[in-house]
């Protein structure tokens, strides 16, 4: 049960509202095998090494992983890394709300903003909210995904900066702040395994059914299904679902850094994502297009430094420091 949590928490960290909606499969690949293996073997080897770390420093938040690992700036780059990636979900939040009832309000960020203070007040709330919110999303993604016809590999050709191995370790990067998180499990090398699985055979099956013409579309997975009432109005849950996963994932390192600070771990909830709420009026192709690779370098710094300080022995307990 703990194995199914921990990659549940995981699969949240990664299944955002760009991935549901098929986006960022369009920006980062075309739909060959290659592709997929690329990613699937730089996630697996970064979220493993890391996983090592953390048993040897017994890191439990991102936080001490870092403070363990890296210079002392990386936890604040981290940190602004974080709010932009929760931005732009909020932004996702209001998509979606003007979508569904053409109110141009950032209402849609407000609600997934009081959904997640509600779970995260309880200490096992992301857990739970991760264990009915991602299967319910990845049932989702399978009917749709089998209800449509393969198509020809994109034509479109990938930029330096929109690559599989840039989006792998971009969201390795967003794994950390869960991956020493959550539910202790014995052996964590088995979700972070699990989860690359499923996401590599999700990545591969959608990047094989959207075509050059759908690419175009804002949500080419939901364009896809728009004919299909029930599977569209399904298709809307998982996205909503997975716009609050994803604000869990990056709420867990903040939340960590602010009640360090605050000592109040609700009132730290409420002054970030209300400090996003007002942010969330900017675009998400921009940050896509800028923010996620200079996010995917952190993420290759850290993972190196893991593997530095595994290989030299250089490991640190961390709950014999302060913070």
């Amino acid at each position: 049960m703990k194995i199914f949590i921990y990659t549940a928490t995981l699969l949240g960290a990664v299944i955002g509202a760009g991935f549901v909606g098929g986006k960022e499969i369009v920006l980062f690949f075309n739909g060959s095998i290659t592709e997929v293996l690329q990613f699937a073997i730089v996630f697996a080897l970064c979220c493993c090494i890391s996983v090592k770390r953390i048993a040897d420093t017994q890191s439990y938040d991102l936080p001490q992983l870092l403070k363990s690992t890296t210079p002392d700036f990386t936890r604040w780059v981290f940190s602004a890394s974080y709010i932009v990636v929760l931005t732009t979900m909020l932004c996702g939040a209001n998509d979606c709300f003007t979508m569904l009832t053409d109110i141009n309000l950032p209402i849609g960020a407000v609600l997934v903003s009081l959904v997640c203070v509600a779970v995260m007040r309880k200490e096992k709330g992301m857990a739970i909210f991760n264990c009915i919110a991602v299967p319910v999303i990845v049932v989702f993604l399978i009917v749709a995904l089998m209800s449509l016809p393969e198509t020809l590999p994109l034509s479109t050709q990938s930029t330096v900066t929109q690559t599989p191995i840039v989006y792998a370790l971009f969201n390795y990067a967003m794994c950390l702040s869960v991956l020493g998180s959550c539910t202790p499990v014995k052996n964590k090398f088995v979700p972070s395994l699990l989860c690359t699985v499923v996401i590599a055979l999700l990545i591969g099956t959608l990047a094989m059914r959207i075509d050059d013409v759908t690419a175009l579309q804002s949500l080419p997975l939901l364009y896809l299904i728009k004919d299909n009432t029930v599977l569209y109005s399904f298709g809307i849950v998982a996205m909503c679902l997975a716009i609050v996963t994803s604000v869990l994932a990056n709420l867990c390192s903040l939340t960590a850094e602010l009640t360090a600070i605050t000592k109040d771990r609700t009132f730290s909830l409420m002054a970030i994502l209300s400090f996003c709420c007002v942010l969330s009026v900017g675009g998400y192709d921009t940050i896509v297009k800028y923010c996620y690779p200079v996010i995917a370098l952190l993420g290759l710094f850290v993972a190196l430094s893991c593997v530095f300080k595994t290989v030299t022995k250089k490991t640190v307990n961390v709950r014999s420091l302060s913070r």
